[in-house]
């Protein structure tokens, strides 16, 4: 799922990681899955990310067939045996859906300073051109799997929707990589992601690029190539 990229994008973070982001154009692209173990962290820390509760419809209904069950549940690779499967009513069944662990990179639409910014480590990037920054991070993170002999699939990129994460099987929905909870809502995050073709011991992963920098500038909690 990509996206059309917003005109401006903001990144929250400490000082000296800012600081390092626009003059350096040094930045650190983490996983999905470490949004679940971070501590202390009410802005960041998401026990649910990446999945996702289905459950069946309202009434009675019956598969006949494998093409007869819904998109979402043919890609987890669940069949139909020669009986078909039969469901009473709406969550009679219940099916916990984890997509697979990926590289990300978090963004957001909105530039918070004060208080609420401290909670993000005090200092704010503004990204001045977003697409071109998209580019060299791809371009840099490619050149550091490809040493580790990690292969990525193309760059995602999209807004994330605000929703609970339990649905009908039936509803169309975004990657599970773009829900959160409706409480994180005024994060107004957009995401870039990559899948990797090998996601044993997938780690974080720190990239420099001029190209990085040279979409940057200061907006927040440093003097430094201030606007």
């Amino acid at each position: 799922m990509s996206e059309a990229v917003p005109p401006v994008l903001f990144k929250r973070l400490e000082p000296q990681h800012a600081v390092d982001m626009v003059s350096r154009g040094s930045l650190r692209v983490g996983t999905l899955f470490e949004f679940r173990a971070i501590e202390g962290d009410k802005e960041r820390r998401d026990e649910g990310e990446g999945t996702l509760q289905l459950h069946s419809d309202s009434g009675d209904r019956v598969y006949n067939s494998t093409e007869e069950l819904p998109p979402v549940l043919r890609g987890m690779s669940i069949h139909c045996g020669p009986g078909g499967i039969s469901t009473k009513s709406e969550r009679a069944v219940s099916i916990t859906s984890a997509g697979p662990n990926m590289l990300v990179y978090c963004m957001s639409e909105e530039l918070i300073e004060g208080d609420a910014l401290r909670e993000w480590g005090g200092a704010c990037v503004r990204i001045v051109r977003p697409a071109a920054f998209l580019r060299a991070i791809d371009k840099a993170l490619r050149e550091v799997c490809n040493r580790q002999g990690r292969q990525l699939g193309p760059v995602q990129r999209g807004r994330c929707s605000y929703v609970d994460r339990t649905h009908n099987w039936h509803q169309s929905l975004p990657p599970t990589w773009l829900l959160k909870p409706l409480s994180f809502s005024p994060q107004k995050e957009v995401r870039a992601a990559w899948v990797a073709d090998d996601v044993r011991d997938l780690k974080a992963v720190i990239v420099e690029s001029p190209e990085i920098a040279d979409s940057c500038q200061m907006a927040t909690g440093n003097n430094d190539r201030a606007t």
